[in-house]
């Protein structure tokens, strides 16, 4: 076993572990998985699905299979190691728009693509299928789940007959009444109510925002203008605790989440922002709704990732919210493999510059460029663009190097530590090569890129490499996590905010405890 990483992959476990796995929770939780999506997309859909469960004390079912979009090789090379399908299959039809031979797609088992701690109670579909009885070869290839499929049992490994059934509509999971809380604290005792200050109740009440999110500091300078509240002590744990309080009287409550720009692509864990909602009226608790289902199977019918910020839920508490962003920033985790030979290719990226802190950025090309999603379709302006971030980084590093890092910056996430491998180390020169992950099939272009200055992945990578990262290495998604492994060890690194590529990146640098300043996603 690597240090620092988890034991064996939970998902691989024999029947008997997950057996004892599903025994010690309450139950199921199932979900329709939108497989078209890319891994990214897939993995941010997983750690919410991870913390709903958890929530629930359920056992998740995950699909036992992922798509993997495009081929290093030849697709006859990648069909001889995965089987080849046809994208359609995966439950969308936007690849009827391309050409037959990009319609195809390589499925593969979803433990291929990441670790997580043994401690997870979390099983695969062929698992759940194996252990009441049924084939494996049930599983649907759009990842929806089948009640009359998975639920019928049809051999003596279901002694007790077909599994009992709960279900969430997709429109109950947060309508446009309400927002989803994970849970609703604690109502205001009818003394606290007979108590209120009924002039600050109007003005309180007559806050419309353009959400359901009411500001904090608004709402805290109308509690303050109207009520003779203590200002905070230096002795305080909570300075917030006596306002959070006495809102509570007020049909007010804290609500917790992340602030980011492009809130459905990057989902990014380390900057956290808060508001009050009115939670009586305008807020649906997660674990109020659903803790108490008694049915064996509790069904989250349709898609509740796009356009939701991350968890796709907002926390009650800071302590709530902290508990998502370690699903996040600790148990998701690249596979073994992926960090062994990143580790190895941040090496001979420092011998490149020899021995000085190297940068790194991310250009996301391909349907990008087409849809078009990106601010800078003209490929040598995006170096250029690309460029000048990086001359920026160079700068910040020269003066943190100046400094000896004295002003370290951490990420404001649960259980950083700063990383300081840095300290000692030169900052860049301006002749520096850095490192660019891209999607860029160009040949001009690539050449374009390297004469800028650029070291791509195949500057780098080996076939000795290549064997240690086994046969997904022929996979793109699956060489894709290499590469983002490898930018999380940038002493700089940049990237392009409307991605879920970059968010991943920007979160594993907030775990390793790398300087916020050294992490910049454009917009």
């Amino acid at each position: 076993m690597l240090p620092g990483l988890p034991g064996p992959n939970p998902l691989q476990r024999n029947m008997d572990e997950v057996r004892a796995v599903v025994e010690s929770t309450r139950g199921y939780f199932v979900r329709d998985w939108s497989l078209w999506l890319g891994w990214n997309n897939m993995k941010y859909i997983i750690e919410m699905s991870l913390h709903q469960a958890m929530l629930l004390n359920r056992t998740l079912v995950l699909p036992s299979f992922v798509y993997a979009r495009d081929c290093e090789f030849s697709h006859e090379v990648c069909s001889s190691y995965a089987p080849l399908v046809n994208r359609r299959v995966s439950g969308s039809e936007e690849w009827l728009k391309l050409p037959e031979e990009d319609q195809q797609g390589w499925r593969i088992p979803i433990s291929t693509m990441f670790l997580l701690p043994p401690s997870t109670r979390a099983i695969t579909l062929s698992q759940f299928l194996l252990l009441h009885g049924l084939s494996p070869l049930l599983e649907r290839p759009d990842g929806q789940f089948d009640a009359s499929l998975y639920l019928s049992p049809s051999s003596p490994a279901s002694p007790h007959g077909a599994l009992s059934l709960a279900y969430i509509p997709n429109a109950e999971y947060d309508p446009p009444s309400s927002i989803r809380l994970d849970r609703l604290p604690a109502a205001a005792t009818e003394q606290e109510r007979r108590e209120r200050n009924m002039s600050l109740q109007r003005e309180l009440d007559a806050l419309r925002p353009s959400t359901h999110l009411l500001p904090w500091s608004r709402v805290r300078d109308l509690v303050h203008s109207a009520l003779p509240l203590p200002g905070p002590s230096p002795s305080d744990p909570d300075p917030d605790q006596l306002l959070v309080g006495t809102l509570r009287a007020y049909g007010l409550a804290p609500v917790y989440q992340f602030r980011a720009r492009a809130i459905d692509l990057a989902k990014s864990v380390f900057q956290p922002e808060r508001a009050f909602v009115r939670v009586l009226t305008e807020a649906d608790g997660w674990v109020d709704d659903f803790g108490d289902v008694g049915e064996e199977v509790l069904w989250l019918m349709g898609e509740v990732h796009n356009r939701r910020k991350p968890g796709s839920m907002y926390f009650h508490s800071p302590q709530a919210r902290d508990a998502y962003a370690r699903i996040v920033l600790q148990d998701m985790r690249f596979p073994r493999e992926v960090e062994v030979v990143a580790e190895r290719l941040a090496q001979r990226m420092r011998e490149k510059v020899h021995g000085r802190m190297w940068m790194a950025a991310h250009m996301r090309r391909g349907d990008f460029v087409t849809i078009p999603w990106t601010h800078t379709p003209d490929f040598e302006m995006h170096v250029r663009r690309v460029k000048q971030t990086l001359e920026r980084g160079r700068t910040l590093l020269q003066k943190l190097a100046l400094e000896q890092w004295a002003d370290f910056r951490l990420p404001d996430a649960p259980d950083v530590v700063p990383y300081k491998d840095w300290l000692g180390a030169d900052a860049p020169l301006q002749r520096d090569v850095f490192y660019v992950a891209t999607d860029e099939r160009n040949p001009a272009h690539l050449a374009h890129l390297r004469a800028a200055g650029a070291v791509l992945l195949s500057d780098l990578i080996t076939p000795q490499d290549r064997q240690l990262l086994g046969a997904p290495a022929v996979l793109t998604d699956y060489v894709s996590l290499l590469e983002q492994a490898l930018q999380i060890r940038a002493a700089f690194w940049t990237g392009y905010a409307v991605t879920s590529v970059s968010g991943t990146v920007a979160n594993g640098r907030a775990a390793r405890g790398c300087d916020v300043r050294t992490t910049v996603m454009d917009s």
